[in-house]
């Protein structure tokens, strides 16, 4: 990731996530599972603990999830190339870097949500994330899951590609694999039904994504229990450097 990109066209999005509460806790207290977790003992530490161990955001857009975090009394470094976005999370005091070169040092966990989508070579970002690793430091990564779901929405904010486990796996196969799993499975019937009445216009609705969120995404939890290994609307992966 550069800062030569252009501007990040899904902003607006972005934004408009903003509204799916329950969505992004529940991603959030996935990521603080992980990262309370210790690699060696697979148990839980405490949140004050952390606060010696450096952890990244690769991507983190407008700072919804290293908010979410910090709520949760978790420090955390920003890498974001989009300079506006960046600007904004330099504001909120959260240290940021345009690129992996630019941080000063290696971390003990780096997650990423909903960004190497958008990134053309996705296998040179993974690496790269492993060179920024320390070693046995964890990856959480976070992806839009199945190509049978990519939409006029994909397409306008810049994805490459959707995942499933196996390739999402593949993609890490230079590290050891923890977990790799679907999340939000009936999301993954709303996309379908999103794609079929698809316009083109790429747009989706806050008060649609704010409905969903409240009376759907509760279910889904529940299903996902049953269901996380054959589909969902994302692709969960947690990874060691090995």
């Amino acid at each position: 990731m550069s800062e030569s990109q252009a501007a990040y066209s899904g902003t607006s999005l972005l934004e408009s996530m903003e509204s799916a509460v329950n969505y992004n806790n529940h991603i959030a207290d996935i990521l603080l599972k992980y990262i309370l977790q210790t690699s060696e003992e697979n148990t839980a530490t405490t949140a004050a603990s952390v606060a010696v161990k450096n952890i990244l955001d690769f991507g983190a857009g407008n700072g919804t999830f290293a908010r979410l975090l910090k709520e949760r009394s978790i420090p955390v470094q920003c890498l974001e190339p989009d300079l506006f976005l960046r600007q904004k999370l330099q504001q909120e005091n959260f240290t940021s870097y345009s690129s992996l070169k630019e941080a000063p040092h290696l971390f003990d966990v780096i997650y990423s949500v909903n960004v190497l989508e958008h990134i053309n070579n996705d296998k040179e970002a993974v690496s790269d994330i492993k060179s920024a690793l320390k070693p046995k430091g964890l990856v959480v990564a976070y992806v839009p899951a199945f190509m049978s779901l990519y939409s006029s929405v994909d397409k306008k904010i810049g994805h490459h590609r959707r995942y499933t486990a196996s390739s999402l796996t593949a993609l890490f196969s230079d590290y050891k694999i923890l977990r790799c799993e679907y999340v939000d499975s009936l999301g993954y019937f709303a996309g379908l039904a999103f794609k079929a009445l698809d316009s083109g216009s790429g747009n989706v609705s806050e008060s649609s994504i704010r409905i969903y969120d409240q009376y759907a995404f509760p279910i889904s939890k529940m299903m996902d229990v049953g269901f996380r290994h054959l589909f969902g609307k994302n692709v969960l992966l947690v990874a060691e450097k090995q």
